[in-house]
């Protein structure tokens, strides 16, 4: 008795497995700014004369520049702005190759069937050709053609159904299910579908991935240079705070002998000031943040025109497929080869040939829907679908939320 097949795996299940994936685990983020207002303390131990008792001791202070410590808290947020974006890249990267794979998968299934089904027919064919080997009519080029087209086709079945093993197996590890075989794509938006949200999808949403983490680095280098323009601002370079103690061991003595002391000549106060020379840091900087601001402007340019050429080719593929479908109406292969097979004395070469159109056309028809389906998760990604939240089931009709 053979296995039952198991049962195809939902879609939007799959899907969910996106806000588990391991990519989100290995960012990490935070940060701290530091002391508020010290940039940095030092203690430092000072001996002469390799003496115990002629030991110095000070603790050097260096303050922050004037606007220094708002610019830090500044460069903070941004930094940690840079790493959620970076963060929520990586789960709407997560949540697009779930749907690139639900396309894919199912596109090598169907496309590898229809080659098999081709490759089956040309075989077919070969068999009824050679049992007329011994007819006036007989073509022996006709064979070879036949041959040679079985070829073809089985060889694009392999290489489909090879895929097809790649792509579950890839699909079993993001799941967790190793039982899973083909996906449910009862629901699977269709070819209105599409080209409706082609329709709509005017100009690329600001959450896209592409010009998020622009936006994001374009924050952190200008937090940057506000930054080193603060810490040029720097005029008081430290202040240090020691303690002798060899000074305090000779006024103590004074003190003990009867004569002049002050024991007050122990403790040390420093100042040091800086002058401030500007400096290539400064330069540096306001280049690399007005370079980000025009990065910025380049990716919306580039978004735009990518969704503008994206909607362009699914209305072409969409056009196609609808061709292909008007052509198989006027026709009607299928309708003629059960007509034609029911006759007696129906030429089984005819009858293949009947079949081979039926299945060249579900085959290009098949080609266009799933060209469309890549080229409408490109558009998705771009405006933004997938950042939204909640997550949704871009490949569904009804387009519901996922539980996350």
């Amino acid at each position: 008795m053979a296995a039952a097949e198991p049962a195809p795996f939902p879609v939007a299940r799959f899907l969910g497995t996106a806000q588990a994936d391991s990519a989100l685990s290995s960012t990490s983020g935070g940060g701290w700014s530091g002391v508020p207002y010290l940039r940095d303390a030092e203690f430092r131990v000072r001996n002469e004369a390799f003496d115990i008792t002629r030991q110095r001791y000070s603790v050097q202070l260096s303050p922050k520049g004037f606007g220094e410590e708002g610019a830090s808290r500044r460069l903070e947020t941004a930094l940690n702005g840079r790493y959620e974006a970076s963060r929520a890249a990586s789960r709407d990267a997560a949540l697009k190759e779930r749907h690139q794979l639900v396309v894919e998968l199912t596109a090598a299934r169907v496309l590898g069937a229809l080659y098999g089904d081709l490759a089956d027919v040309e075989d077919e064919r070969i068999r009824v050709l050679e049992r007329r080997n011994v007819s006036d009519a007989f073509d022996f080029g006709d064979i070879l053609r036949a041959e040679g087209a079985a070829e073809r086709h089985r060889e694009r079945c392999d290489e489909s159904r090879a895929e097809e093993g790649l792509l579950r197996d890839r699909a079993r590890a993001l799941s967790g299910d190793s039982g899973l075989a083909t996906f449910d794509t009862s629901g699977l938006i269709g070819v209105d579908g599409v080209e409706a949200w082609a329709l709509a999808a005017s100009a690329p949403d600001t959450s896209g991935p592409r010009l998020r983490a622009a936006r994001r680095d374009a924050e952190a280098a200008d937090a940057q240079y506000r930054l080193a323009v603060a810490e040029n601002r720097r005029f008081l370079s430290f202040v240090e705070l020691g303690y002798d103690y060899g000074t305090r061991r000779k006024e103590a003595d004074d003190r003990a002998a009867g004569k002049d002391y002050d024991l007050d000549k122990a403790y040390v106060i420093e100042v040091g000031f800086r002058i401030p020379w500007g400096g290539t840091d400064v330069l540096r900087r306001r280049v690399e943040s007005e370079g980000r601001r025009a990065a910025v402007r380049r990716v919306q340019e580039d978004e735009a025109m990518d969704l503008r050429e994206a909607v362009t080719t699914i209305r072409t593929l969409a056009a196609r497929y609808r061709a292909v479908k008007t052509r198989e109406t006027e026709l009607d292969a299928s309708a003629r080869l059960r007509r034609y097979a029911s006759l007696s004395s129906a030429d089984p070469v005819i009858v293949l040939t009947l079949r081979q159109a039926v299945l060249e056309s579900a085959l290009r028809r098949e080609e266009a829907r799933f060209d469309m389906l890549r080229e409408y998760l490109k558009a998705a990604a771009i405006a933004g679908e997938f950042s939204r939240r909640p997550a949704r089931n871009m490949l569904s009709e009804r387009m519901e939320a996922l539980v996350e």
